[in-house]
């Protein structure tokens, strides 16, 4: 049981990056997927998720409430270099990770300004500039958390709506998107 529990839906955030190929593909397992994610995305009564596993078929199917959130990343190049090229403001709570203690320290509420591949953050006290060129190992750690090294620090901006935004400008800057 533990073994199966693993491979739920269940509580996950699950970011599908090559989502073009997952809507134009015919193949059986990409179909399989599209009909398990309309399930989990349906809004209304019960997301009851129910697999036959190969071992067992019908007699012990796999059976959970799947209960995630799902991102799908399908847009064009152009769409990217677009954003990476235009200016934002949003606000996130500013935290420092301990790695000691595995913790964040809370820094404040910043008001985050986007213009010319910088992340401009500033308070009443305090203001941090993050190029995102030099932004290293960027991950969303949660549905609202985005952290990151850089330089010697790793950050984490927790409170922040459009941290897949973010994620994918720096995976474009730093190399790792796919032409």
């Amino acid at each position: 049981h533990d073994q199966t529990e693993a491979m739920t839906l269940a509580d996950d955030i699950v970011v599908l990056d090559e989502a073009r190929q997952l809507f134009q593909s015919k193949e059986l397992k990409h179909q399989e997927i599209r009909g398990y994610a309309c399930v989990v995305l349906d809004p209304f009564g019960k997301n009851e998720i129910v697999k036959q596993l190969v071992d067992f078929g019908s007699i012990y199917p796999l059976r959970y409430e799947a209960n995630c959130s799902i991102v799908l990343f399908s847009q064009p190049l152009k769409i990217i270099k677009e954003v990476i090229e235009s200016e934002f403001v949003f606000v996130v709570t500013l935290n420092l990770v301990n790695h000691s203690r595995m913790k964040n320290v809370k820094l404040g509420k910043y008001k985050v300004r986007y213009k010319n591949k910088k992340l401009h953050l500033s308070d009443n006290l305090s203001s941090y500039v993050f190029e995102l060129e030099k932004i290293r190992f960027p991950v969303n750690t949660m549905r609202s958390s985005f952290s990151f090294d850089y330089e010697d620090d790793t950050y984490n901006f927790t409170d922040i709506r459009h941290q897949f935004v973010l994620f994918e400008m720096c995976r474009y800057l730093n190399g790792s998107y796919k032409d």
